[in-house]
């Protein structure tokens, strides 16, 4: 499932589950806004077109961090007069979290399920007593009557 929607004064396609960089959008991180300007919506080979919107449909997202883009400089300068000015410029942004879609029929569509969600949580301790052990800094233990494997010698030389 997936969406366009409009805010900014831009468009966007967005599926539940994704992150996206927007202009800045009024807020505090954590909480939940709508965006109810929802020009198109799409499943598989059904497509619903909005004139312009489609009506009662949604995307509700999740406000991750607020923050500013990259700097941009803005050089401006005119030919045989000295006239030289160098600004710059850092757009305000709003990285946001698709939550869901919702139709207007209001069907909803959340986030993908990962394969181990379906699953359950459940994990086999046999799988754990097999694998060797690490300490704090992710170095391996050699198995008892072996010398640990040298690092260095890995490493390429150049």
């Amino acid at each position: 499932m997936y969406a366009v929607i409009r805010t900014g004064g831009k468009q966007y396609r967005v599926e539940p589950g994704q992150r996206l960089r927007i202009d800045r959008l009024p807020g505090a991180e954590g909480d939940r806004i709508d965006f109810p300007d929802v020009l198109l919506l799409g499943e598989g080979e059904e497509t619903e077109i909005g004139t312009p919107t489609v009506a009662d449909a949604r995307v509700v997202a999740e406000i991750l961090t607020q923050g500013r883009d990259k700097k941009v400089l803005v050089f401006k300068y005119k030919n045989k007069i000295r006239y030289r000015r160098l600004i710059g410029h850092r757009q305000r942004s709003t990285t946001v979290a698709i939550q869901e879609i919702v139709g207007p029929d209001g069907r909803s569509w959340g986030p993908p399920v990962k394969a181990q969600e379906r699953a359950g949580s459940e994990t086999d301790a046999t799988d754990t007593a097999d694998a060797p052990d690490a300490d704090a800094d992710g170095a391996v233990e050699a198995p008892a009557g072996e010398a640990a494997p040298d690092p260095q010698a890995t490493r390429e030389e150049d």
